[in-house]
């Protein structure tokens, strides 16, 4: 029996965008004149793939080209590598202080999205909150650092906060859900700690990098 929690149709969707994505990165492959953004393109569908050792030589040969060295730390995060990560994107930030791009799936990030990972995995919660709120003045629509921001929030006990974040990381299902609870407890002297709750669970749809 297939738990509650599993949708093949899910799987069969999020399946079609991978190949429309690996798709694209081989159209830029066979028709890019210019070598650096093959490789760059290269990189991530090893990083796909996951062959980060593939993807690292790959990011290497895109010399020049600020996305790889992005893209570089982010294989380091996904590697276990957070302090390698962090040493790379601030030194990257340093010349390159607003820097925007789309993640594989085409997401919105900056930069900074990177600087508020690395801090969040080398334990320092402070610093990943005041990168993660630089993320989102940069890119308002940066899912991602949003989730973790809200997370990192409700860690701090700050709920409000939280909840106040939500709108920029929950879809339309999990936004009315979140409003029928705010309803529901509108006068629970406990509603924030609960609607906190509800708020964490819903960001754990987020991966830890991209």
């Amino acid at each position: 029996m297939i738990s509650d929690d599993f949708s093949i149709a899910s799987s069969v969707v999020r399946g079609k965008q991978i190949i429309d994505i690996v798709t694209g990165l081989l159209t830029i492959i066979d028709n890019d004149e210019a070598a650096n953004a093959k490789a760059l393109a290269a990189g991530k569908i090893h990083e796909i793939g996951r062959e980060f050792e593939q993807a690292r030589k790959a990011y290497a040969a895109a010399q020049g080209l600020p996305e790889a060295a992005v893209r570089s730390a982010i294989v380091d995060l996904k590697t276990g590598e957070a302090c390698r990560a962090l040493g790379s994107i601030k030194h990257f930030i340093e010349a390159h202080r607003d820097f925007r791009f789309a993640d594989i799936s085409g997401r919105p990030l900056s930069a900074a999205t990177i600087l508020g990972d690395a801090y969040r995995m080398t334990g320092n919660g402070k610093a990943a909150i005041d990168a993660y709120r630089e993320a989102l003045e940069l890119v308002p629509g940066d899912s991602h650092s949003a989730a973790h921001l809200a997370r990192l929030y409700l860690t701090d006990n700050a709920p409000e906060e939280a909840i106040t974040l939500s709108e920029r990381f929950l879809d339309a299902e999990e936004m009315s859900a979140l409003q029928s609870t705010t309803r529901l407890l509108a006068n629970d002297p406990n509603k924030l700690p609960a609607l906190g709750g509800l708020v964490s669970s819903m960001t754990r749809k987020f991966s830890d990098v991209r």
